[in-house]
């Protein structure tokens, strides 16, 4: 009795594990990914002023892109495994110059949506996810 309730446990044990990695019937598999992509976005938000814009990370440099107002810049990636992915980037616009994280995996919680940096006159705007941009960097 007890060698086929250790059978039975073993293989709903099986069963629940791979309910877990399959992704929900009717489900895009294209929407189904692990981990999570994110995208984050740079936006040149001073008006009539061309933005410097250098990004990297530990692993990755990104180039140097110059933004007229009203352009952007972004890149897409996934976090690594241990949860340390970093971005920062330098800015510099007329003779104004600021370094700064842009994404931090232990920081930032964007829950699928994409993270967007808006660069502006007085300060440096990351967009919420819903509808509201909030001044996390002032100038």
């Amino acid at each position: 009795m007890l060698k086929v309730f250790g059978t039975v446990l073993s293989v709903l044990l099986i069963i629940a594990t791979c309910s877990l990695i399959v992704p929900v019937q009717g489900q895009d598999a294209d929407s189904f990914q692990y981990p999570l992509k994110k995208t984050v976005r740079v936006i040149n938000n001073l008006a009539g002023t061309q933005l410097s814009v250098h990004c990297h990370s530990g692993d990755d440099d990104l180039g140097q892109h110059y933004l007229h107002s009203g352009q952007y810049v972004e890149w897409s990636f996934e976090d690594n495994f241990w949860g340390t992915t970093l971005y920062w980037c330098d800015f510099a616009w007329n003779n104004v110059q600021k370094s700064f994280r842009v994404y931090s995996t232990k920081k930032d919680d964007y829950r699928g949506y994409k993270p967007y940096l808006s660069i502006r006159p007085d300060g440096a705007y990351f967009y919420d996810g819903f509808k509201f941009w909030l001044k996390k960097i002032p100038w």
